[in-house]
């Protein structure tokens, strides 16, 4: 998800430049696909013994946030044009980032699962 961060706050930082522009544009999808396999990788982890349902979730969350990226974008886009939204973009993606790495620095146990039965 960094690597999304970079390329869409440089699209941001130098979206005029067609080279640098088309750079920062491979950077940023080169970066789309290992974050939903990632994020499918860790499902098995996450929903032991409900695979399907979670991998099912995973798809679907992944789908809701292309809808709102794209609904957030057509609100922004006559506001701040082209180079405002990937500046939303990548803030939101740096937010993402931040959740990512407190969850990372918590301790294993104090997140609460619920019993099974």
């Amino acid at each position: 998800m960094a690597v999304q961060a970079v390329g869409t706050l440089g699209l941001y930082a130098t979206g005029s430049d067609p080279v640098a522009a088309a750079v920062f544009l491979a950077v940023m999808g080169c970066a789309l696909g290992p974050v939903f396999m990632a994020t499918q990788h860790e499902m098995p982890r996450c929903a032991p013994g409900r695979t399907d349902m979670a991998l099912a979730a995973n798809s679907g969350g992944y789908n809701a946030g292309i809808a709102a990226g794209a609904a957030i974008g057509a609100l922004l886009l006559p506001r701040v044009e082209v180079r405002g939204t990937f500046l939303a973009g990548g803030l939101l993606t740096v937010g993402a980032c931040a959740v990512l790495l407190v969850e990372r620095l918590l301790p294993h146990g104090s997140v609460r699962t619920p019993a099974h039965s």
